[in-house]
């Protein structure tokens, strides 16, 4: 998210006008490493999902559903093209800083789930929204690493700051982390909640 020297003014063109109607803003900054040819058959895909899918999966038996973010594009914005990413789309254009996520903050009490699809394989993170009208931005930023393609590794951080935070929270998901696997391994939710820095704006930027 931060190669750009002008980090701040494009940040402000994509989330101030909407954060100044009233929304709530997660930056999702998600790149994977997969230093392998890619194909349909390992597509990305990836979404938030606002119920507690575990809970309906294991009380009520009903199958978790993922629907794809449809306005995002898959393309390499890091140096290193073995990453892809997830960037949003604004019709014939693209973000530079991965795919912006607007909320209610009336939502922001419900259960949600950060949702990553890697091929026929959905995996789930408890996400928990802790930003407010005061403080409504944050950003989470996951790196994936598929070049072993029998573990895969997951680690999240967040931080309230572009430049010099007074928050910084880290997370690593791998083989060990608690897990509940469920339909022949191809459905995985992690025992393992994020909760991003939520900042003011202003700061956010400064």
């Amino acid at each position: 998210m931060y190669l750009y020297k002008d980090i701040r003014t494009i940040i402000k063109n994509e989330c101030e006008k909407e954060i100044k109607n009233g929304k709530g803003c997660i930056i999702f900054d998600i790149g994977i490493y997969f230093p392998f040819a890619y194909s349909e058959d390992c597509s990305f895909t990836f979404s938030v999902n606002e119920w507690d899918l575990l809970s309906d999966y294991i009380i009520n038996g009903k199958n978790p559903t993922m629907e794809a973010f449809t306005d995002l594009k898959l393309n390499h914005r890091y140096p290193n093209r073995n990453y892809y990413t997830f960037t949003k789309k604004y019709g014939r254009k693209l973000s530079k800083i991965g795919y912006p996520f607007f909320l209610n903050f009336d939502e922001c009490d419900k259960p949600f789930y950060l949702c990553i699809g890697i091929g026929n394989v959905k995996v789930h993170f408890p996400l928990k929204i802790s930003i407010t009208k005061d403080k409504p931005i944050c950003e989470l930023t996951l790196y994936i690493n598929l070049s072993d393609g029998i573990k895969w590794d997951f680690s999240f951080s967040s931080k309230n700051s572009l430049f010099g935070p007074t928050c910084k929270r880290e997370w690593v998901a791998n083989k060990d982390t608690s897990r509940w696997i469920f339909d022949n391994n191809h459905i995985m939710f992690y025992n393992l909640t994020l909760e991003p820095c939520e900042q003011e704006f202003d700061k956010f930027i400064e």
